[in-house]
């Protein structure tokens, strides 16, 4: 496969006042999230346009490709050259239940023909008068009592702002929507994830581009890997609510893309990457070869690194092109982790008993940490010091701490007999490890040794904490269940429930997704 492996954003977005204080929705696909639109928090809920807004038309509920609102709870909403009109709060269409032409509904778009053919974005200006349609380059000023078109041409033109000549919006608008009963609105890019602040009222840009979710924050998830009924499972991590299930082959560790949008999951047996959509559930596939295993990506979105379970070669999978790279690390190197800086990749060396550091940019093996007997999973702490390496030694299982500098001996923690998983918490300072038996193991850093332990029942075998480090998920061999526990105090504060026992093993995996 030799295509782009970056996804579009969001295709379309309103803000509405609700009936504690005003939203805004995010659409993407068949999916939105619903934000409260006066505080910087991740969404309140996300679901399936088709759970929030029932009473849509049916070619609606997969997903739609523009929105309008209102000075009300009604919202315009677009497809194709087709457009209905829905009240989002009471969950009632307005206006009848079947789409109509986008030129029946607004007749005096006929004199520019080209946006009853479709309209990716509408916003309205906060004096509840004109709106402003966008479609292409192009921008259209309604005003929908006089059925008249104000003024229309490129965006560049009719809301060119001098403080921001170059504003990428120019080029074209995804979505826009503004704060209910404010003139504080939001043009988003082509792109669907960077958005400049406006001013409605005056047509004018109030900043340059900046990426959405600075101001409208992701949730978390958690990825479960059934490796053997070749499941993923993602979970809202704190609410516990099932977001997708989708059939994948069998698989290990999840990496989340950058942007939030997608997991990378290498199936070793097939040779292949799935990149599945973390809303939607598609999927898309990378041919690599070999016995793919770990995975990683870079931080700054460029590309995803994968390991391999026979080696010596890992690959490296650029996301704009789809290109693979091939590149020789060592022998079996089976796990690899991404620095914060995406300058290096770390990969476990399980033949030569040592770290590779790759420079992500010329591919070469620039230095070899450590000496360890059998390495296998590796971590990387939050702040790129230190790295935490699975070490299974005879009999006994250890956890071997490198610094990513190079400097110092590598210090060994000794654990569990059967060491399968280990996570690394936010503060850097601390590593949680699972080994089969009742405990996870609490591992101090700055002091290389066992802090305490949280006990979990059954046998774990995978760990993961949350990127805000509040709840820590801990999964068994023949689990039915995901446990949460308090990372701080070791209690126990919940559990997912899979649906079914697993057959063998699960892996997990969190991180800031949208949705």
């Amino acid at each position: 496969m030799t295509a782009s492996l970056i996804p579009s954003g969001i295709d379309a977005a309103f803000g509405v006042p609700g009936p504690s204080g005003p939203l805004v929705y995010f659409v993407r696909g068949g999916w939105a999230v619903e934000h409260d639109a006066g505080t910087v928090a991740p969404p309140l809920r996300g679901a399936a346009v088709a759970e929030l807004w029932p009473k849509l038309p049916a070619a609606y509920r997969n997903g739609f490709d523009g929105a309008c609102a209102t000075d009300g709870p009604e919202v315009h909403l677009f497809k194709g050259a087709t457009t209905v009109q829905y009240d989002v709060v009471r969950n009632e269409p307005v206006g009848g239940t079947s789409p109509v032409p986008i030129g029946s509904r607004f007749p005096g778009l006929n004199k520019v023909p080209e946006f009853t053919q479709g309209i990716d974005a509408g916003v309205p200006d906060s004096d509840g008068g004109a709106l402003y349609f966008f479609r292409g380059d192009r921008c259209a000023v309604y005003d929908p009592e006089t059925d008249e078109v104000l003024d229309h041409g490129a965006i560049a033109e009719v809301w060119r702002t001098p403080d921001f000549p170059a504003a990428e919006v120019y080029e074209g608008v995804a979505a826009a929507f503004a704060h209910p009963a404010t003139s504080n609105g939001y043009l988003v890019t082509r792109d669907g994830v960077r958005a400049a602040q406006c001013n409605t009222r005056s047509g004018k840009l109030t900043s340059e581009p900046g990426p959405l979710r600075e101001r409208w924050p992701y949730r978390t998830f958690l990825c479960v890997t059934d490796s053997t009924e070749e499941l993923l499972r993602v979970y809202d991590a704190a609410s516990g609510q099932q977001i997708q299930q989708t059939t994948i082959g069998r698989s290990g560790q999840v990496a989340f893309s950058t942007d939030g949008f997608l997991g990378f999951a290498p199936v070793y047996r097939d040779g292949r990457l799935v990149v599945c959509d973390l809303t939607a559930g598609t999927t898309d596939t990378v041919d690599l070869g070999g016995s793919p295993y770990g995975v990683t990506a870079l931080p700054d979105g460029s590309a995803v690194w994968v390991g391999d379970l026979e080696g010596p070669q890992i690959r490296s999978v650029d996301l704009a092109t789809g290109a693979v790279t091939p590149i020789r690390a060592g022998g079996t190197p089976s796990a690899l982790v991404a620095a914060p800086d995406s300058r290096s990749v770390y990969v476990s060396c399980r033949g030569d008993g040592d770290v590779a550091v790759v420079d992500t940019a010329s591919g070469a093996v620039t230095r070899r940490l450590g000496e360890m007997s059998n390495p296998s999973d590796v971590v990387i702490t939050p702040d790129g010091r230190t790295l935490a390496v699975l070490d299974p030694s005879g009999g006994s299982s250890f956890v071997a701490l490198l610094t990513t500098s190079g400097t110092g001996t590598t210090r060994f923690v000794e654990t569990g007999r059967d060491l399968m998983g280990i996570a690394a918490a936010p503060d850097s300072r601390t590593l949680y490890t699972a080994d089969l038996g009742p405990d996870v193991r609490v591992i101090d850093i700055p002091s290389a040794s066992r802090r305490g332990t949280v006990t979990a029942s059954g046998r774990p075998s995978s760990v993961a904490v949350t990127p805000e480090g509040d709840r820590l998920f801990v999964v068994g061999y023949l689990a039915d269940s995901v446990q949460i526990f308090d990372p701080l105090t070791g209690e126990r504060t919940g559990e997912i429930p899979l649906g079914a026992p697993l057959f063998e093993y699960a892996y997990l995996s969190t991180g800031p997704a949208w949705g």
